[in-house]
């Protein structure tokens, strides 16, 4: 017959049992805080989530400045950044030639969103590479297998950036004279027989031409 275990034995077993319990428990305690302190380092005072729509984006100053500030204001105003939360957020993401820039700055211009932004645009802005952007618009071919809408795209933003001080009217006849310049003879015949005046305009024509002539080559 077997004998009954040690009561002694049981007791320290069964107490055992709870340690493990109750360590179990400060354990998952411990990560409940520690989420808490997460969900409050992750969200500010009005509930908008600041990590979750960061600037990843860098810039140097070399590429389109206005293209690069568009995007950064997307991105603040998705996290709902507060003014101060915007300029720290810009001043970490400058690069090479704008970060050396932004260190000659004074305090109070680091200080301030609107005031770092102004210098900004006025050192890196359109206004500075009108003559790089003018050299770029005139030298724009189209590409072999390029869609026609992608190159009307580009030279429309090259023209807003060679002619900024221009209204958008003009803009868009100096886009489309271009455009011009880069289609055949036959196709600039087409846009001007149906009086485009704009870029877009002479985009649908010129896409529906071609998609005629690959239906029939197809054939």
């Amino acid at each position: 017959m077997a004998q009954s275990p040690d009561p002694e034995i049981e007791f320290r077993q069964e107490d055992e049992g709870q340690i493990e319990i109750g360590q179990g428990d400060k354990y998952v305690e411990e990560n409940e805080v520690s989420h808490d302190s997460s969900d409050e380092i992750y969200n500010n005072e009005d509930g908008g989530d600041i990590m979750g729509y960061e600037a990843r984006e860098t810039a140097s100053g070399t590429e389109d400045w206005e293209e690069y500030v568009s995007h950064f204001e997307i991105c603040a105003e998705l996290g709902h950044w507060k003014e101060s939360e915007k300029v720290l957020a810009l001043a970490a993401s400058l690069r090479g030639p704008a970060r050396t820039f932004y260190i000659s700055l004074s305090s109070e211009e680091k200080k301030s969103y609107k005031a770092l932004i102004r210098q900004l645009v006025q050192r890196f802005g359109s206004t500075r590479q009108q003559s790089r952007w003018l050299s770029r618009l005139e030298s724009r071919k189209r590409l072999t297998g390029e869609p026609i809408a992608a190159l009307a795209d580009d030279l429309r933003q090259m023209s807003q950036r060679a002619y900024v001080n221009l209204d958008s009217r003009a803009q868009e006849a100096l886009a489309l004279n271009q455009f011009y310049k880069c289609i055949s003879l036959e196709m600039k015949c087409r846009c001007i027989d149906r009086e485009c005046q704009t870029v877009a305009q002479s985009v649908e024509i010129i896409e529906r031409c071609e998609a005629i002539r690959g239906d029939q080559g197809r054939k």
